[in-house]
């Protein structure tokens, strides 16, 4: 019976002859540079996921006289602080405010009508637009997020893959309210019921319909 030999450097060049030839095709000054540039133009080239979080009542409540959630829920809190670590943060500039400036190990962009508003320890955007415009080109891989208020929520909404959302199942006195959402992010994704001493609630990650 015939030997047959096999000659595994040859067989692994010609399996990734179509890739070479794409790459070569594709980025030819970068392809005598050798394939860590053209993995790097790869990488640079791809979007940030865009995502809003949010936490609201049952009457869509999400913001109370004089600043802050009309609860306060440490689950929650912790539950927003996991997600946007390490993201890339959209907000009002009264959210920023009320936060007392940029989140930890994160990149923040405030958003503010007036042209000449800017900050020593955050970016500054006069749009929805321009905010994810000048996410997309930051550095790091981290999803963006838009995390509020009301009017930067509905300027997101026809932006954002998925919507993170607690939802509280109470109805709250409030003064700003989450625009509805449901018509947008119709799919279930995921869920998480939980509950404390003051209320229940669940943590829902919901996506668009088809």
């Amino acid at each position: 019976m015939p030997r047959r030999f096999s000659f595994p450097c040859l067989e692994s060049r010609r399996k990734a002859a179509p890739t070479v030839f794409f790459l070569q095709r594709c980025f030819p000054s970068e392809f005598a540079l050798g394939f860590n540039l053209i993995l790097h133009k790869i990488k640079m080239s791809s979007k940030k996921p865009i995502y809003m979080i949010a936490a609201c009542s049952e009457n869509r409540a999400i913001g109370k006289e004089g600043g802050g959630l009309p609860w306060s829920i440490s689950e929650d809190t912790a539950y927003w602080t996991e997600k946007v670590t390490g993201g890339i943060i959209i907000e009002g500039r009264r959210c920023f405010e009320e936060l007392g400036g940029p989140f930890p190990n994160t990149d923040t962009i405030v958003l503010s009508r007036n042209p000449d508003f800017s900050l020593d320890n955050a970016y500054t955007a006069v749009s929805m637009e321009s905010a994810i415009e000048l996410a997309q080109n930051l550095g790091g891989e981290g999803p963006i997020w838009i995390c509020g208020g009301p009017a930067v929520y509905q300027a997101g909404m026809p932006l954002a893959e998925k919507l993170y959302l607690t939802q509280v199942y109470d109805e709250v006195e409030g003064v700003a309210f989450f625009p509805d959402w449901r018509a947008d992010f119709a799919v279930e994704l995921d869920r998480r019921d939980s509950s404390d001493e003051n209320y229940s609630y669940s943590f829902l990650v919901l996506t668009r319909g088809n």
